[in-house]
């Protein structure tokens, strides 16, 4: 992405209609893993949207398309001035209102856990929460809140992991990292 306030920002903008929304928006999520904007247009369509720089988004004329076994309307327009402040809004948590959910904290408690014991113990090693920018900014704004760092002993969660599951490591070895970034 270009630096603040330099180079335009591309809007690539898909409408559907509602009944066909759910299926076109996990084909788009495939192609846009960083994150799609939903718009209510009206009570029948919805509009999704992904941002990027010329050359990551293609500059496309008005058309329609298929896409999830729906026709869609495909349009691209050039971002205001204003693009940085609108990215950095769009690029924030998910709350409903002002508050977190029970989601967010069910999501936390498996977030908090995976790159400390995930990672290794449960070999899920081909990327860790702190090589996605996104759910790393989740996991800290999350682990920042009122009292709840106070409530994760990462020493404990691992020892628990490592030394409990002794069909997985026979030897009860726990590893002395990873540090994470909270």
């Amino acid at each position: 992405m270009s630096s603040e306030g330099s180079g335009a920002l591309l809007r690539l903008a898909i409408r559907v209609d509602r009944d066909h929304a759910e299926l076109v928006l996990a084909e788009l999520l495939e192609l846009a893993p960083s994150g799609i904007e939903e718009v209510d247009i009206s009570d029948q369509v919805i509009e999704y949207a992904v941002y990027g720089a010329p050359g990551e988004l293609p500059s496309l004329p008005d058309l329609e398309a298929a896409a999830g076994g729906a026709l869609v309307q495909v349009s691209t327009s050039e971002v205001a001035g204003d693009w940085a402040q609108r990215w950095r809004e769009f690029h924030r948590p998910l709350v409903l209102g002002d508050r977190l959910t029970e989601a967010d904290w069910r999501l936390f408690t498996t977030l908090i856990r995976f790159d400390t014991v995930y990672v290794g113990h449960f070999k899920c090693n081909i990327r860790r929460i702190a090589d996605y920018k996104h759910l790393q900014r989740y996991l800290k704004e999350l682990y920042r809140q009122p009292l709840i760092a106070e409530t994760v002993n990462l020493f404990h969660i691992k020892h628990h992991y490592y030394e409990s599951h002794r069909h997985i490591n026979p030897s009860g070895i726990v590893p002395a990292g990873p540090v994470l970034d909270l």
